[in-house]
């Protein structure tokens, strides 16, 4: 009788550990589940899968799930890129992406303030553009990514290449060769104002225009804000 019920015993054993085996394995009826940790700095949101995440948030994925995540930045703010767990991670530095779920993962979406704004300077060039004839090409000045602050006492400075003394810059009473500053003036932070200056090349060519905002008077470029633009001119 006292076998018997040692037999019972281990019978019940071997049962309670195969089923304990199972628990958790990788078997074929299911696969295995990872949480995927969202944050954001100052400055932003994440949209995970297009739901809005507010805040810090915990999220569980079967393994192979992909992920889409998207970066907003609030007004004056810019994405930077995400942080932490970022090898699966399609694009790091791309406000919309995905990431590939093979295990737990934290990320975080990273932003920063803009202080100050940036600017675009754009040249409306002419179809043809005739030498020995004026010819009226607007520059535009316009903000790009707008922050909290302007910038105080600049110019924009305009030069043409290459430098022989075969182009004129007519701006209201005031006639450059080959090279052109502006009065100086104050930039707000957000800015749109277009100039018309004539321009008279002498002789046909290629030239280009480096166009710039520098600190007044006639100091550096500001924040790297240039553009170079080539011109064809053709005989009259």
């Amino acid at each position: 009788m006292k076998v018997t019920r040692v037999g019972i015993f281990l019978t019940i054993v071997a049962l309670i550990v195969g089923m304990v085996g199972c628990v958790g394995g990788d078997g074929d009826d299911g696969g295995e589940s990872y949480a995927l940790t969202v944050d954001s700095t100052a400055g932003g949101t994440v949209t995970v899968d297009n739901v809005p995440i507010p805040g810090k948030a915990m999220l569980t994925y079967d393994t192979g799930k992909v992920v889409n995540l998207i970066a907003t930045p609030s007004p004056g703010y810019r994405f930077v890129g995400w942080t932490g767990d970022v090898d699966p991670i399609a694009d790091i530095n791309a406000v919309s992406t995905t990431i590939t779920m093979q295990g737990n993962y934290e990320i975080t979406a990273s932003f920063e303030a803009i202080l100050h704004s940036t600017y675009k300077l754009i040249c409306d060039i002419p179809d043809v553009i005739v030498a020995c004839e004026d010819t009226r090409m607007p520059v535009t000045l316009k903000t790009d990514e707008l922050g909290k602050l302007g910038y105080d006492s600049v110019q924009l400075h305009v030069r043409v290449y290459p430098r022989a003394g075969d182009v004129t810059i007519k701006l209201y009473f005031w006639s450059f060769n080959n090279e052109l500053y502006s009065n100086e003036f104050d930039l707000p932070a957000d800015y749109n104002r277009t100039i018309y200056p004539l321009v008279y090349f002498s002789k046909p060519g290629e030239y280009t225009f480096a166009l710039s905002l520098t600190e007044a008077p006639y100091g550096p470029v500001i924040d790297d804000m240039k553009e170079y633009i080539t011109v064809s001119v053709v005989e009259a």
